[in-house]
């Protein structure tokens, strides 16, 4: 019997516009009324997913900054955080990579050094609802817990930013790409499937009876911590083999949301 469904939002839940499916939240409220809790599980701060759903009235839960953070509604139940000499390490490699910008992720909203134009910033506000500009980001080591590091990378971070972080940090660290522009690096240990692996022991519920949904590599643990996993038809193609399915559809026909209403045995409600 399903009783958990986990979901990624970019490239999953989300379409290229950063628009979700527009009656998400009757889907929620379907799903909490069937026993079937829902999870977005993201690489997003808390505040950046939050929004998205405002008008569900059913309990939420969500894994932020990758599996660093986890919250019931606004409450954390689950952190974990980076040691400052190696947020202090990444943070001097990528002062060196011309056009990327390091961000601090922490549980009470991210900062930013190196955004400096418009564009900047209207990009990140694509994904960041809580963000704060730093001059010396590494100012902040004595006075945050920082759970997760994101580089930005928008000159192509598969081929730039991944690759020199890797080198350097992947013995100890997890470095993973998590988007075309998005780098992000936590705890050897800290993924989305760690923490949905923390809340099926909090609600008892058993691996097998939970799915999960996602499009990137940093999805590839969320998906092998679930009995049924699906991969976006649109997925990075490397996530393909850590899933047992394929959506039919991608997510700018949003897919996920199809088969999260197939798996509850639930009407998807159409769009007016």
């Amino acid at each position: 019997m399903l009783k958990l469904i986990a979901s990624d939002m970019d490239g999953t839940l989300l379409n290229d516009q950063k628009e979700i499916y527009p009656h998400m939240a009757a889907v929620v409220q379907a799903l909490y009324e069937k026993g079937i809790r829902f999870v977005v599980a993201s690489g997003r701060q808390l505040e950046s997913l939050t929004c998205y759903f405002s008008s569900v009235a059913a309990p939420m839960t969500y894994i932020a900054e990758n599996g660093g953070l986890a919250y019931e509604d606004n409450r954390c139940v689950y952190a974990r955080s980076l040691d400052p000499k190696d947020v202090k390490q990444i943070t001097t490699l990528m002062r060196s990579l011309p056009g990327a910008y390091v961000i601090y992720g922490t549980a009470g909203g991210s900062f930013v050094e190196g955004a400096h134009t418009q564009d900047d910033w209207d990009y990140l506000s694509r994904f960041y609802a809580k963000l704060s500009p730093v001059d010396d980001i590494l100012s902040l080591l004595s006075k945050k817990e920082i759970c997760k590091v994101t580089v930005c990378d928008r000159r192509g971070a598969e081929k730039r930013a991944w690759p020199l972080l890797e080198e350097k940090l992947a013995l100890r660290l997890k470095v993973t790409l998590s988007g075309q522009d998005w780098v992000d690096v936590s705890g050897q240990n800290v993924n989305k499937g760690e923490a949905l692996r923390f809340l099926q022991k909090r609600y008892g519920v058993k691996p097998d009876e939970c799915a999960a949904i996602g499009d990137y590599l940093n999805d590839v643990e969320l998906l092998q911590s679930c009995g049924q996993s699906y991969a976006m038809k649109n997925a990075h193609p490397q996530l393909f083999s850590s899933a047992t399915q394929i959506t039919k559809e991608d997510n700018n026909h949003f897919g996920a949301c199809r088969v999260i209403c197939r798996l509850a045995g639930i009407p998807m409600p159409e769009k007016r």
